[in-house]
């Protein structure tokens, strides 16, 4: 009988040390994940107007390119680009060049355009909206 006794406060001592070492690795993990989430969170955001454009094209060959093969959009998606144009629909926060491409401006309300003024603006594509078929970019501003 003594020995069965010796044996479970022995196996309770284990498993109350076991049961330590899981709260600790737990805990460590779970401030590991916190400060992670923190970085991640309060991570400066991307400067696209300090970045070199990877690509200088004109919307209307741009919308020729993406309407004869639409996988090239893959190639164009996050990346700084210099599009040259006419403005088709000026708004505060928005310009439309050549009923295409569609950039939301970094600084809106700065710039009014007049309809058929030609221009280059540096901006990130974001996306192809196949429903108004219109390629989005945002952080967008004009080149002088």
């Amino acid at each position: 009988m003594l020995q069965h006794e010796i044996f479970e406060l022995a196996g309770n001592k284990l498993y109350a040390v076991n049961r330590k070492n899981l709260f600790f690795l737990v805990a460590f993990l779970a401030l590991a994940g916190l400060a992670t989430a923190f970085y991640l969170w309060n991570k400066p955001h991307r400067d696209v107007q300090s970045e070199k454009p990877q690509f200088q094209i004109n919307a209307e060959e741009l919308r020729a390119q993406l309407q004869s093969d639409p996988t090239q959009l893959a190639g164009y998606l996050d990346q700084v680009v210099l599009l040259q144009g006419r403005v088709t629909e000026s708004a505060e926060d928005h310009i439309v060049v050549d009923e295409f491409a569609y950039v939301e401006l970094l600084e809106p309300g700065k710039t009014p355009l007049e309809f058929g003024t030609p221009i280059v603006i540096k901006a990130r594509v974001v996306a192809f909206d196949e429903l108004f078929g219109q390629l989005r970019l945002d952080q967008g501003a004009l080149e002088p």
